[in-house]
C-alpha cells in the first residue's frame, strides 16, 4: 500500500543526534581547514574557505530539508487540485448520463487534509 509506505516515510523521524553530529563534525573541519591551507595558498585560504565553506553547507542544509520530505512538498495544493479536477470529471460524467459512483462521505485523503 502506497499511503501507509507514505505514512510511514512521514512517522520516522530523523535522530536529532544524526543532525546534530554532522553539522558539528562539518564546523570543526572548516575551523581548521585554514591551518592546513595556509602554508600552500596564503591570502588565498580565505577565498578558498569562503567557497569551500558556502558550498559544504549549502548542501547539509539541503540534506536536512530532504530529510523531511513532506514539509517541503504542497501536499494541500496537490490535494486540492486532485479533488477539484475529480469534481470536473464526475460533473462531466453526470452530464453525460454515465452512472456514477455515489458520493464520498470520508476518506484517508480527506481526513488527513482536515486535520492539517
Amino acid at each position: 500500500n502506497d499511503m501507509g509506505a507514505c505514512e510511514n516515510v512521514f512517522a520516522t523521524p530523523i535522530p536529532v543526534g544524526y543532525t546534530k553530529h554532522t553539522a558539528r563534525f562539518l564546523f570543526l573541519w572548516l575551523m581548521l581547514l585554514p591551518l592546513a591551507l595556509q602554508s600552500q595558498l596564503g591570502v588565498g585560504t580565505v577565498f578558498a574557505e569562503q567557497l569551500l565553506a558556502f558550498g559544504l553547507l549549502g548542501i547539509e542544509d539541503i540534506g536536512i530539508t530532504i530529510e523531511e520530505p513532506f514539509s517541503v512538498l504542497p501536499l494541500k495544493r496537490i490535494a486540492g487540485k486532485i479533488a477539484l479536477e475529480a469534481q470536473v470529471v464526475r460533473r462531466k460524467a453526470e452530464d453525460l448520463d454515465v452512472q456514477t459512483l455515489p458520493p464520498i462521505r470520508s476518506s484517508p485523503v480527506l481526513a488527513a487534509l482536515s486535520t492539517q
